[in-house]
């Protein structure tokens, strides 16, 4: 968003999983406790405004072209977690926020409170042979601990974590097999011969198969959001 309130694309890759959104905000706000309650609520309005959304690419390099101070807030939607050189991208971040600006972000927070992806992604692990050592973690900063000490190397102040716990819906499992799971395993499919395929999908379909319903598959999920300032 420029200084005139609109919005500023950023080079827009199909094929990442990281956004900028900025918006328009109030940088006088108030404590902690109320900025991470101002936080949460917009991620709750996440669903209702996803045009608001744009993507920086995978290492954070494409913030390099926006001027600095230029945004009051700017909000990354799973995807730091992703991104290789993270601090860089952090760095940038910051750089081009106001005084005062805010930054909040949501990762997936610990394995356990995620069952859908990580018993997928556990699955998936035993299947990738030589490209494991080059997928991505989607549980890189679940760790509280890790994700704050991120933030606050790359510069941000009053930095803090608050967990969002909540369930994650489908209407059925071959409906998460066919979105979510095969971006997932699109990597890793590609390498193996058609059997070995149909048995990552049948250990994927055992697995997730105790959370499917008269309601679709249901399962808890957690996301972890973290929030700062420059």
């Amino acid at each position: 968003m420029n200084r005139k309130g609109r919005v500023k694309r950023v080079n827009a890759d199909p094929r990442c999983h990281e956004f900028l959104w900025v918006e328009c905000c109030r940088p006088d706000a108030a404590s902690s406790s109320q900025v991470m309650d101002h936080w949460c609520s917009l991620f709750r309005a996440f669903t209702s405004w996803k045009r608001a959304f744009h993507s920086i690419g995978t290492n954070g390099r494409e913030l390099t072209r926006l001027e600095d101070n230029a945004f009051d807030a700017v909000i990354c939607r799973l995807g730091l977690m992703l991104i290789p050189n993270l601090q860089l991208a952090l760095r940038e971040i910051r750089r081009v926020l106001k005084p005062s600006g805010k930054l909040a972000a949501l990762v997936w927070s610990a394995p356990e409170n995620n069952p859908l992806f990580s018993l997928s992604l556990a699955i998936l692990l035993k299947y990738a042979r030589g490209a494991s050592s080059h997928l991505s973690d989607p549980f890189a900063l679940s760790d509280p601990i890790v994700f704050e000490r991120e933030l606050t190397e790359a510069g941000f102040d009053g930095v803090r974590t608050h967990a969002l716990p909540f369930q994650s819906h489908y209407a059925s499992l071959d409906a998460f097999l066919q979105s979510t799971a095969s971006r997932l395993a699109a990597g890793v499919m590609g390498q193996l011969r058609f059997p070995e395929q149909q048995h990552l999908l049948g250990e994927v379909r055992e697995a997730l198969s105790q959370f499917e319903g008269s309601h679709g598959l249901v399962a808890p999920a957690e996301l972890l959001l973290g929030v700062g300032s420059k």
